[in-house]
């Protein structure tokens, strides 16, 4: 009996620990532009399809990961959009519909600058004009030194293949 009270104690611990875990909070793009008004950051669109099994791992993976999730949460917006979605989309004062020729929302079509692949990470600049979609599934290993690149590293004007010599990975 004592040994089942002890299991049940290790597992209760397990579930609180995990539950304190640092979770993504990811922004509805409804509250992007008064958000960007108050306080202007980079932003991270994660750019999915419900058919996509990459953009599943990376989910788990990558934004599931408490070191990455820690990272974005307090240096960037990070919003979701689903590339397919038939609802409009309102961003940065303008309305997005969804195109039945190519089967995608024009914000899609425009962030993914014709390169139509899952999952596409793009980051914008806090201008909202500048953008870099990065294609394919990203590890945690592999998004850290771009996430940190754009808050430490482009704004003092180094070259990313330079920036990244000097890069010591923590995740």
């Amino acid at each position: 009996m004592k040994y089942f009270s002890l299991f049940c104690f290790l597992l209760l611990f397990e579930n609180i620990a995990q539950a304190q875990k640092t979770k993504m909070e990811w922004i509805p793009i409804e509250q992007l532009d008064s958000l960007m008004e108050k306080e202007p950051r980079r932003i991270l669109f994660d750019l999915y399809t419900d058919w996509c099994g990459w953009c599943k791992v990376m989910d788990r993976k990558t934004y599931g990961n408490e070191k990455v999730a820690a990272y974005l949460n307090k240096n960037y917006y990070a919003v979701k959009i689903n590339a397919e979605s038939k609802l409009p989309i309102f961003f940065n004062g303008k309305k997005y519909e969804y195109l039945p020729d190519v089967r995608m929302n024009e914000l899609a079509v425009e962030l993914l600058m014709g390169q139509y692949s899952y999952p596409t990470t793009v980051i914008m600049e806090k201008d909202k004009l500048s953008v870099i979609p990065i294609q394919g599934y990203l590890s945690p290993k592999d998004i850290e030194p771009i996430l940190k690149y754009f808050i430490e590293g482009i704004d003092k004007g180094i070259d990313y293949k330079e920036w990244e010599k000097s890069f010591k990975k923590e995740w």
